[in-house]
């Protein structure tokens, strides 16, 4: 999460899983890891032949791990799955619910699983309830205090992450033909 809960600024709360965080993180600092060695060893073909790959492979981690979130916003939120893209005005949203993954439910009876959301917090050893996480309080409390709209809910492609993965995937496949070992 990048603010603090209850505090409004100007730029909007972000929520992810820290767990996603950290293996997105750990897969890039293998791949670097790995990369750098082939490159202090002064092997440029096969940097040149497998690069592009890696980059499709770290970006494929990055629209999983890192992309998948929950956007908190004034006057709506934004739940990016993968590649798709839902942006839900605030009084549309008739409840959240928080099952493993934290579910936004609409008017119309349609509903959203945010999968780069946090978990909820497991029960106790007792099995007590430990009431709404951190995240479905920071949701509540922004719904609370929305401004009304007439806006409407619109889900679409994330152009911009699969523009980017499109021309990965064509430098990949590129290097794998043109370079030959």
């Amino acid at each position: 999460m990048t603010d603090r809960p209850g505090a409004r600024s100007s730029r909007p709360t972000v929520l992810r899983a820290t767990s996603s965080l950290v293996a997105f993180w750990a897969v890039v600092g293998l791949v670097v890891l790995l990369m750098g060695d082939a490159a202090l060893r002064g092997s440029s073909e096969f940097l040149l032949r497998w690069s592009a790959v890696v980059a499709l492979v770290v970006w494929g981690f990055w629209v999983l791990l890192y992309h998948s979130s929950i956007r908190i916003e004034p006057d709506h939120v934004v739940v990016v799955n993968l590649l798709r893209v839902h942006r839900i005005p605030w009084r549309q949203v008739r409840a959240i619910v928080e099952k493993p993954q934290i579910r936004i439910e609409l008017a119309d009876g349609s509903r959203r699983d945010c999968w780069g959301a946090p978990f909820a917090a497991r029960p106790g050893l007792r099995g007590r309830e430990t009431g709404p996480s951190q995240a479905v309080q920071l949701l509540e409390a922004a719904k609370e205090s929305a401004p009304e709209s007439d806006a409407v809910a619109w889900s679409g492609w994330d152009v911009r992450a699969v523009t980017v993965g499109c021309i990965l995937l064509a430098l990949a496949l590129l290097a794998l033909i043109i370079v030959r070992p």
